[in-house]
């Protein structure tokens, strides 16, 4: 039979503490990596986004971005894990640089891509 040691409330209050400081170091590192992205459009797959941001909710960490089927004025978050579960990306700068390609690839084609 094992035993284990009930915590205290500080000992609760600490691993709280320290839990929420390793979220927002995660939140302030996604901020600084993508911070030439942030704002920009994005590509995955066939789907265009604006990336917005990151933010902390609910103790994760959700992406904030706007598409085609956003209400003017609102935006859209999912969770990063849920992104990375339903696009396989977490790339932002690569999302970003395929967005550039694609533009490229219809200037070649004639084709030119305006905002509506």
């Amino acid at each position: 039979m094992w035993f284990k040691k009930k915590k205290t409330e500080e000992e609760i209050q600490q691993e709280i503490s320290s839990e929420k400081q390793k979220l927002e170091k995660k939140l302030v590192l996604y901020n600084e990596t993508y911070k030439d992205v942030i704002g920009k459009y994005i590509k995955v797959y066939n789907e265009i986004f604006i990336l917005k941001g990151f933010e902390i909710e609910d103790n994760k960490i959700f992406v904030i971005y706007k598409d085609s089927d956003c209400l003017e004025g609102y935006i859209k978050k999912i969770s990063i894990s849920w992104w990375y579960a339903k696009w396989n990306f977490s790339d932002f700068s690569k999302m970003h640089y395929d967005f550039l390609k694609y533009v490229e690839k219809l200037k070649k084609l004639g084709l030119k891509l305006e905002k509506i």
